[in-house]
Order: C-alpha cells, then sequence, then structure tokens
C-alpha cells in the first residue's frame, strides 16, 4: 500500500486521519500504533513478526540500559546495538534457501528500521532523550507509518519532542500537509514515473546505446531518482503534518550545490545526519588531524555505500562521494566557493552527481563501466537520443530540472509579504498537481519508489 496509491489515498489516509483526530490521549496513541502496525503488516506480513520480536529486545536491552552506569551501561548499549546492525546485516546480506535457490531475507524499511533503533539507544544513552516507560511509545517512533519504510530518519530526541504535546486540531498546518503530500505525488506520478520508461530503456539495453542516447538516459535518471525519493519524502512530510506530527526536511534543491559536501547536506539530509552523529563523530570528526579527519571521511561515505546495496557499484558510489569530498576538504573546497566561481562550481557538482548516478542505477560495475563508454566514446548503437527526446521527455526534462531548486531559488527572491498572489499561485499549483497525480494514478503504470528497496 504505497503513498502512490488509489487504496492508500481514499480508504487508508482517510481513516486515519478520522481515527487520529476523533480520539484523545491514550485513545490516539493506539490507534496511531494500530494503524501504523496494520500499515507496516499490509506492506510486509511475513517479516512484520520478526522484525517486532528484535524491535521488543532491543527495548529490553535499552530498559537495562538505563538502569545501570558505567561499563554496564556501556554494555548494554552495545547489546542493542549489535543486535540492531546485526538484524540489518542478516536480512539484508545473509541468503536464505528456497528448495535450491538462494534468496534474501529483507523486511521492507529494514535499515530505516535498524537506524532509528540506533538512534534511540545512542540518544538514550546520551541521556538526551528519556526511555519510554511505555513500550507503545517506543513502537510508535519504531513504527511510525509516515516514516517506517523510506524515512525521513528521525531520532529518538527529536520524535518524542514531536508527539509529546496533546495536538488539537488547526486547519493550516493541515492544509500544509496537504500541500506538501500533493507537491510530492505530482513529483513522483507527473515526473518519475514518466522518466522511469526512459531510464529503463536505456540502462535495460546498454549495448544499443548511441552516445547521445546514453547520456540523455543519464541526465533522466538524475531527475527521476531526485523527484522519486524527493517526492516520497514530501508526501511522508506531508502526512505527518497532517496529523500534527512535524518531522525534519529530507532535501535541500540539493542540485543547486556548488561542490559534493554542500550535495550531501542537501541531499537525503536524515541519513548524512545519522552518519555524522553516529558513526562520523564517535569516530574523532575532525577532532584527531587531517589524516584522521580524511579517514573518517571515507569511512562514512564507504558505509553510506554499504547501507545503500551489497553490489560492488554501490561500493565504489559511496567511495567516489568520499575521495571528491576529501579532494575539497584539501582545498578544492575554497575554489568552488568563491562568488565568481558560482556557475562553475555547481557544472562541477552537477557532472560529479550525474557520474555518480550511472554507478549507483547500474546493475552492477561492470554494467556502470560500459554505460560511461557509451557517453565517452563513439559508438555505432541503434538507439539514439532522437529517438527518446519526444516532445512529452523533452517538456518533463525541462520542468525538471528547473524545478529541481533553480525557479524556488528565483522566488525566493521575492517578499511574499508584498506578493500575496505567490502563496495563492502555490496553492493554485497543488491542486492542479494533487488532480493531475490522481489522473496519473489511474490511467498509469505503477512504478514503486526507488529507495523502497532500501
Amino acid at each position: 500500500m504505497s503513498f502512490n496509491s488509489m487504496l492508500f489515498l481514499w480508504l487508508f489516509l482517510p481513516l486515519c486521519l478520522a481515527a487520529y483526530w476523533l480520539t484523545r490521549g491514550r485513545g490516539r496513541k493506539a490507534a496511531l500504533l494500530g494503524l501504523s502496525l496494520f500499515y507496516w503488516a499490509w506492506n510486509d506480513p511475513y517479516h512484520v513478526l520478526i522484525v517486532l520480536a528484535v524491535c521488543m529486545a532491543v527495548y529490553g536491552l535499552s530498559y537495562q540500559m538505563n538502569r545501570s552506569e558505567g561499563n554496564a551501561r556501556r554494555t548494554w548499549l552495545w547489546a542493542g546495538v549489535a543486535l540492531s546492525l546485526g538484524m540489518l546485516v542478516f536480512c539484508r546480506y545473509a541468503p536464505v534457501m528456497d528448495g535450491s535457490k538462494p534468496l534474501l531475507l529483507v523486511p521492507a524499511g529494514i535499515s530505516f528500521i535498524a537506524f532509528s533503533l540506533v538512534s534511540y539507544l545512542m540518544d538514550l544513552y546520551r541521556k538526551q532523550t528519556d526511555f519510554p516507560a511505555n513500550p507503545a511509545d517506543f513502537m510508535i517512533y519504531i513504527a511510525f507509518f509516515p516514516k517506517l519504510l523510506m524515512g525521513p530518519i528521525a531520532s529518538a530526541r527529536d520524535f518524542a519532542e514531536a508527539v509529546r504535546e496533546e495536538k488539537h486540531f488547526d486547519f493550516e498546518p493541515f492544509a500544509g500537509g496537504v500541500r506538501q503530500y500533493a507537491w510530492g505525488l505530482g513529483k513522483k506520478v507527473l515526473i518519475a514515473d514518466a522518466l522511469a520508461l526512459v531510464v529503463q530503456r536505456t540502462f535495460g539495453d546498454i549495448a544499443t546505446l548511441t552516445t547521445g542516447a546514453a547520456w540523455v538516459g543519464a541526465l533522466c535518471y538524475m531527475l527521476q531518482i531526485y523527484y522519486d525519493f524527493s517526492g516520497y519524502s514530501d508526501m511522508a512530510l506531508g502526512i505527518s503534518r497532517m496529523l500534527g506530527i512535524e518531522l525534519k526536511k529530507n532535501f535541500d534543491y540539493p542540485y543547486l550545490s556548488g561542490s559534493i559536501t554542500e550535495f550531501w547536506r542537501r541531499w537525503h539530509i536524515s541519513l548524512g545526519t545519522w552518519f555524522r552523529q553516529y558513526l562520523y563523530i564517535p569516530l574523532g570528526g575532525n577532532r584527531r588531524g587531517l589524516g584522521r579527519t580524511y579517514f573518517n571521511l571515507m569511512m562514512v561515505f564507504l558505509a553510506t555505500g554499504i547501507w545503500h546495496g551489497t553490489g560492488m557499484n554501490y561500493l565504489l558510489w559511496g567511495l567516489l562521494n568520499g575521495v571528491l569530498v576529501v579532494v575539497e576538504r584539501m582545498g578544492l573546497l575554497k575554489v568552488l566557493q568563491k562568488p565568481r566561481m558560482l556557475w562553475l562550481s555547481r557544472l562541477y557538482a552537477g557532472f560529479s552527481v550525474l557520474m555518480g548516478w550511472v554507478l549507483f542505477r547500474a546493475e552492477n560495475a561492470s554494467a556502470a563501466l560500459s554505460y560511461y563508454r557509451r557517453m565517452f566514446l563513439p559508438s555505432a548503437g541503434t538507439l539514439t537520443a532522437v529517438q527518446l527526446l519526444q516532445p512529452k521527455v523533452i517538456l518533463l526534462m525541462v520542468i525538471g530540472f528547473i524545478g529541481s531548486g533553480f525557479l524556488q531559488e528565483l522566488l525566493s527572491r521575492f517578499d511574499r509579504s508584498e506578493k500575496p498572489w505567490l502563496d495563492h499561485a502555490v496553492n493554485c499549483c497543488a491542486v492542479v498537481l494533487l488532480v493531475l497525480g490522481i489522473m496519473g494514478m489511474v490511467s498509469g503504470t505503477f512504478q514503486s519508489f526507488i529507495y523502497a528497496q532500501f
């Protein structure tokens, strides 16, 4: 039951909102937990009980940690972290046998669940959040359905603050949530899903590509993954706002970045924050000299690549980003940040990101290498750029690039208090996107979210 499905939009979401706002106190928490568990079980009926058992085991370990001090407290912490990450490693990388065929046991949202568990344990260990005496409060944090499957990854401290107060229905934030959901739905259905057809055609049969077709496919994927994942995040944040719960944004127009360092401050912000708080800083951050800082950065991006998948292409993608960030730290960043370098730095960052996305999208490292050959070496393929660049594709690419931050950057120069028509225009666009998005769901081919596999 995806956020971009008719079942979710017309049945589950209205029932959820009604159950939430028509109850109070413990009844509201019970409704939210029950609906989240139902949503979780609907998406993954086979594995949910296994993951629930691990979650409750982690809760039990955190109870012991909360009662302990010193070495005992640290021991309970590492036991909980080991169980959480062990669950992730086992489910993502340990094959199970189905007759003679090895399969992977990958529960829905397992990576995000495991990272939420580690965040909870670390925040509790550092005494940055309180121990939830009621297990239901703990499970609401883990299973809260808008963020369950694909984030954003909320820290235990931030989430506890967001849900602490009893909410009263307020039309303005509710309407803002509907508007944000509409933007996300439009991103996903109207742009990402349409461009996915070009991406599947190019990356699915690399041997047929001419140089121009390879570049068109790579650019389309660059737009697809942004509009797909940021569209999901907008829908997740919008649904949360409808429930009176504010989650932190996960994207900040990353294609406006002038460096890879800046790109990772704007792309998948919650994942970058998680790695900074729970890996980079514990490793020493930048407090132990330049050499150790560079090593710590490389470890973070190596872990980022591994988190995304088991293939060598993911590992290389993480290392590529790590190397570029380290090189920027060595002095390139100072050059890129000069005012006169604005557009040149954006071209550098955009090109670097594009090359990384080819690695990320390819089936494996060998396929990525073949794709690079098609991009940079003359080839006698049969699929040309002209065949791919139909009027609809050209229009979507133009809209996609303009709407990935450049239009927003231009509009930010206007004072909205002096131009109230801008707010009305945004609201009207949201309504149009909602209607077009629903029409697209009815008439289009369903495309799952890219990050659903992680």
